[in-house]
């Protein structure tokens, strides 16, 4: 941790995160005005006041292509804390079918609900971690800086 960093309650992160909620989807983007599901997280987490670049030393990866990379697993292995089952505030990466990497991301919410910038919609939006979602789940982590109940 990098001194003067702050640390956030998971709870603090969900209402950041459905602050956001029907923010446009733009690829790469960071701001309010529009986000991809790498930059809904870091606003999110920013407006509730985490910087998690500060926090962990390291940017999350950014000038990504739209296909499965790597690079965000590699991410959430290097900083995160993998669990085996979901908690409200943490992070569910998702890979979707034919891919070898997960490539999505969203923020797990409550009685079992994620929120996370959709392609499909255009927009941040919330719905159940369930059908295809749940089946599409590679892994949960714990994001940094963040107390989980």
């Amino acid at each position: 941790m990098i001194k003067g960093a702050h640390v956030i309650t998971a709870d603090q992160l969900i209402v950041a995160a459905r602050a956001l909620k029907d923010v446009p989807w733009r690829n790469q983007g960071r701001t309010a005005d529009g986000v991809d599901c790498g930059g809904f997280v870091v606003l999110a987490l920013r407006n509730a006041g985490h910087d998690i670049a500060k926090y962990v030393g390291e940017r999350l990866p950014h000038q990504y292509h739209r296909r499965a990379t790597p690079k965000i697993y590699e991410f959430a292995a290097r900083h995160g804390e993998r669990i085996s089952n979901p908690c409200p505030g943490c992070v569910v990466l998702f890979k979707f079918d034919g891919d070898k990497q997960p490539r999505h991301f969203g923020i797990v919410t409550y009685d079992g609900n994620v929120i996370h910038a959709d392609t499909i919609r255009c927009r941040v939006l919330e719905h159940g971690l369930r059908a295809q979602w749940a089946r599409w789940a590679h892994s949960y982590w714990k994001i940094p800086g963040v107390q989980y109940a």
